[in-house]
């Protein structure tokens, strides 16, 4: 729980990478800037990297990264209390999960983050819908051997 040196660190790594115009290792660094204020509850700053992050990885149409990104946007604004936002985020998201590469982890979180989404919406029926391919999926992977969970699953 260092993360004052860690935020230092990382915004050391932010502006040597930017001196270098090594612009795919700025948003690395800025994603893992968001993380660090995620571990701290500061979703104002959490947001605020995570959307630079995610402007670079849409430019360069990297689906894994940005629905990644989404994920934790989705649950950084359902902790501010701001369904609505989120629900335009998870929009974007819906066309990236089916696509036929996309990672395991990112899809379960997708399906986690959905259904506490639509449970603070109060659509039960699309929670529930929600909660059965998360269910599914994880028993999918459990069955070939894996042990899985969604990364957002004990941030309630």
């Amino acid at each position: 729980e260092k993360f004052a040196e860690a935020k230092k660190e990382t915004h050391a790594a932010i502006y040597l990478y930017s001196q270098l115009s090594m612009n795919t290792a700025v948003a690395i660094a800025q994603f893992d800037l968001a993380r660090l204020f995620e571990f701290e509850n500061n979703t104002d700053s959490a947001l605020y990297y995570a959307s630079l992050a995610r402007s670079y990885w849409l430019k360069k149409e990297a689906d894994l990264r940005v629905l990644i990104i989404n994920n934790m946007e989705v649950s950084l604004l359902l902790k501010r209390q701001q369904p609505e936002k989120a629900k335009t985020i998870q929009a974007t998201s819906q066309m990236l999960v089916n696509k036929p590469d996309m990672h395991w982890q990112a899809v379960i979180d997708f399906y986690f983050t959905s259904m506490l989404l639509y449970r603070s919406l109060n659509d039960i029926g699309t929670a529930g819908d929600y909660q059965q391919r998360y269910l599914s999926k994880v028993a999918a992977l459990r069955a070939a051997g894996l042990q899985v969970k969604s990364y957002y699953e004990n941030d309630r």
